[in-house]
């Protein structure tokens, strides 16, 4: 390894490369569908260069922690708690209270770089909940700073007590053991293999190995340097989310990026366009960039809801204009600083954070402030909260989870409902509890979101598709075939599964439309065929309307902002997306005495709009979920249909 680090203008590069990446994914997904690739080149850079400057400071025994740790301070924090700040504000003036809670309370896990848990156990990370989140990429962040807590640590042990090869046998240990742990759980526990430092590891570990290695691998031949910017490239254009990730696949941008670190700074023509001005420029802008172009986007969205090519621009040039500003005059001039680290732990950590933990658990301790309104905007926010239950689980188990069993507390004689589907049969929640308070009926709620409650199929797009096939197998088997069960209600959003390209089965696993809705289309017939030779009663609930936009949002901001804007959905738009479920449910159905089919259509549309809210309450969380009170709405519905049930 090199006795000095000089300035390396590709590495800037390689920063403008990942930044902008991230940028285009998340201003349109489908523009650069593996854009998010982009924070897995960050990691190397980061392992790299700490590495680096580790292993080189402990071998010229002049290594501190405190001083690491006060450039760490110097470097990330500024510009971190400023976004952080400005967030909040911003939330305070535009976010319904539920939204500004979680910003508050990512914002605490934020201050203690958290923030990747708390994004794990709150919302998934490609989800519609995640675009709407304005601190989530911080979880990158707070990887990062977990590295930078234990790497030094080790780094510095393994120099005082253990021999060079030792050191390398650990260190590759630490890689291994990473990498192994992130193949497991990418499949099993996508979310969580997504954002856990444990996973992660091995990652900001490719670029320490680079850095160990240095030598060596600037010995590997000239065509590697073509191909690592081609495996970069490729990756984030083809690497999809609906990959196990990061896994096995993430090596590919990881080592292609170790490979232009070490090796890109020879003299060619990937070396010049990495070092090239604009490609320096945005490099030195990343972080800030990369800070600020989320909260842009995000808050964005929930403003304009959709965003239009004239918003796309205006984003654009609002945070490159904010990451300038941040740079010159926050960057820049907090890393020239002199302060020492008790100064800068003081100030730049603990004033700052101190702050905005009283600021956020003042918000969230008043439930979001919802006394700054009226009592009309205060009936519209609470009535657009989400169903706040879930009951998805991987497989039935033996004995049902109590949460998911509604109406039990009843002593006299009842009938047993099965409700079972994907997150539509969870927003069905309080639908039932309703139901089931009103009728001598009760229910178990068996939902797996993103998992239609089909037997036979695969989410093929989807890390879970193979617990989803069998999710569905198990339930047939063990709770509608042999359960103890009066009656099946079956609910998921089947009208947009034949529309997309997320469904396959044994007979073609394939990624397309056309496959995906033959995939429905026949798995669902063979499975209302078995239906009918059952003796027990099946309903299959309608979808409800699926929005092109946030109603929810789109009446809060009507309510609370003056935005002047249609909210509702036309009924015949809404109708022919469906035309071609409709009409083939109502031919399955038609000739099967125990398998009816419940159209909620004319509880939720009238005068040919379906409603988006109801006498001042919503009636949705989202674009295609009910929220608390439109689940409530519905339950006459049910109630009307289980009557003949509940008689038995």
């Amino acid at each position: 390894m090199s006795k000095s680090i000089n300035y390396q203008p590709h590495i800037d590069g390689l920063r403008a490369i990942a930044v902008l990446s991230v940028l285009v994914f998340h201003l349109d997904k489908s523009w650069l569908p593996g854009g998010f690739v982009g924070v897995d080149i960050f990691f190397v850079i980061s392992g790299y260069l700490i590495t680096s400057i580790l292993t080189r400071e402990i071998d010229q025994k002049r290594f501190s922690l405190k001083h690491f740790y006060t450039r760490r301070i110097k470097r990330i924090l500024p510009v971190y708690f400023t976004v952080a700040a400005s967030s909040l504000v911003t939330g305070i003036i535009i976010l319904a209270p539920s939204e500004l809670i979680k910003v508050a309370e990512s914002l605490l896990a934020s201050v203690v770089f958290l923030s990747n848990y708390y994004f794990y156990f709150n919302v998934g990370y490609f989800g519609g909940q995640a675009d709407l989140m304005p601190l989530i990429h911080m979880w990158s962040l707070a990887v990062e700073e977990q590295f930078y807590i234990f790497w030094p640590i080790v780094l510095t042990i393994l120099a005082a007590i253990a021999s060079p090869l030792w050191r390398i046998v650990f260190i590759w240990a630490i890689f291994l053991s990473s990498f192994v742990i992130s193949l497991m759980l990418s499949s099993s526990h996508p979310d969580f293999s997504y954002y856990a430092i444990m996973t992660r590891t091995y990652e900001l570990m490719v670029g320490a190995l680079f850095a160990i290695y240095m030598e060596r691998a600037k010995a590997l031949p000239k065509v590697s340097i073509w191909m690592a910017f081609a495996a970069l490239i490729l990756s984030v254009i083809f690497i999809r989310q609906s990959m196990a990730f990061p896994g096995w696949i993430a090596l590919i941008p990881c080592v292609a990026t170790g490979v232009l670190i070490v090796k890109g700074q020879e003299s060619n023509g990937v070396y010049r366009l990495l070092s090239a001005p604009f490609m320096v420029w945005v490099g030195l802008l990343s972080y800030s960039l990369y800070m600020w172009h989320w909260p842009v986007i995000s808050f964005m969205r929930h403003y304009f809801i959709d965003l239009e090519m004239q918003h796309i621009l205006f984003a654009t040039v609002g945070m490159f204009a904010l990451s300038m500003i941040s740079r010159h005059l926050i960057e820049k001039p907090m890393m020239k600083s002199g302060a020492s680290f008790k100064r800068s732990f003081l100030l730049v950590y603990i004033l700052p954070a101190t702050i905005l933990v009283s600021v956020s658990w003042f918000i969230i301790s008043n439930d979001g402030v919802y006394s700054r309104y009226s009592n009309d905007e205060q009936t519209l926010l609470r009535t657009s909260e989400a169903v706040g239950h879930h009951c998805a689980r991987s497989l039935p188990y033996d004995k049902p989870n109590p949460d998911c069993l509604i109406g039990e507390e009843k002593t006299e004689p009842k009938a047993k409902v099965l409700l079972w589907g994907d997150s539509h049969a969870n927003h069905f929640f309080n639908t039932a509890k309703v139901a089931s308070t009103s009728m001598p009926v009760t229910f178990e709620l068996v939902s797996f979101a993103g998992c239609p409650s089909i037997r036979g199929v695969f989410r093929v797009n989807r890390a879970y598709s193979v617990k989803c096939y069998e999710h569905n197998e198990a339930v047939w088997e063990k709770l509608v075939k042999n359960g103890d069960f009066d009656a099946i209600v079956l609910a998921s959003n089947w009208a947009n599964y034949p529309r997309g390209n997320n469904l396959g089965d044994n007979e073609d696993m394939s990624v397309s439309t056309e496959n995906s809705s033959r995939a429905f289309f026949s798995n669902m017939s063979n499975m209302i065929s078995d239906m009918a030779l059952l003796e027990k009663p099946f309903f299959i609930i309608d979808s409800v309307p699926n929005f092109p936009f946030n109603p929810a949002r789109c009446n809060i901001n009507r309510k609370l902002l003056g935005q002047n804007r249609d909210c509702n959905l036309e009924e015949s738009e809404y109708k022919q997306g469906k035309a071609e479920f409709t009409t083939f449910i109502m031919q399955e159905v038609n000739d099967k005495r125990n398998v009816h089919f419940v159209s909620l259509d004319d509880a939720l549309c009238e005068k040919g709009a379906c409603l988006s809210a109801k006498d001042g309450k919503a009636l949705y969380s989202d674009s295609n979920h009910l929220s608390e009170y439109g689940s409530k709405y519905v339950a006459s519905e049910f109630i009307s249909f289980l009557n003949e049930v509940a008689g038995k």
